[in-house]
């Protein structure tokens, strides 16, 4: 019996360290690698500015716009929505954005990378801007965001929009 064991355990070890074997024999060749940023485009809400700790409506507004050069134009609408099966205004709600660059996309504060945000015929500018409003009546705000500039730098660039809703 313990004899067994002992071929047990020998063949165990073996086979447990062919695979460190084979790996090691693959691992002296060179390489490269590449990285991919992940990203969940999830909508964010903002709640009714009078109940916002029990809202019966929000305005959703994107929560990323990314860019790529194969896709330079990106949705941004706005649109009203009920929350907890509540009513929606029939009074218009306002929504404003600003942009923290100036619509320029940046990359540790340089190499600006403009882009264009615009609802209906209206482009917005450097100053908060209205979007346009919503209510029970007109739900939605299209609108879309277009990449018109080209990076001399590698990098993330970034930049910042925050929207306003007033009722």
């Amino acid at each position: 019996m313990k004899k067994t064991n002992k071929i047990f355990a020998a063949t165990l070890s073996l086979a447990l360290m062919l695979p460190m074997l084979t790996v090691s024999a693959f691992a002296a060749g060179s390489s490269e690698t590449g990285t991919t940023n992940v990203q969940y485009d999830n909508t964010h809400g903002i709640p009714d500015p009078d109940h916002p700790d029990n809202p019966s409506w929000a305005v959703t507004i994107p929560s990323s716009v990314v860019f790529t050069d194969s896709n330079p134009v990106i949705n941004v609408d706005v649109e009203l929505v009920s929350v907890n099966g509540g009513t929606l205004p029939t009074s218009p709600i306002t929504v404003e954005v600003t942009s923290a660059n100036g619509y320029k996309l940046e990359v540790g504060g340089a190499d600006p990378v403009s882009y264009v945000v615009q609802y209906g015929s209206n482009i917005m500018s450097t100053a908060m801007v209205s979007v346009g409003t919503v209510s029970s009546a007109t739900t939605t705000i299209s609108g879309t965001a277009t990449l018109t500039g080209t990076a001399t730098q590698t990098g993330s660039h970034t930049d910042t929009l925050t929207y306003t809703i007033t009722n």
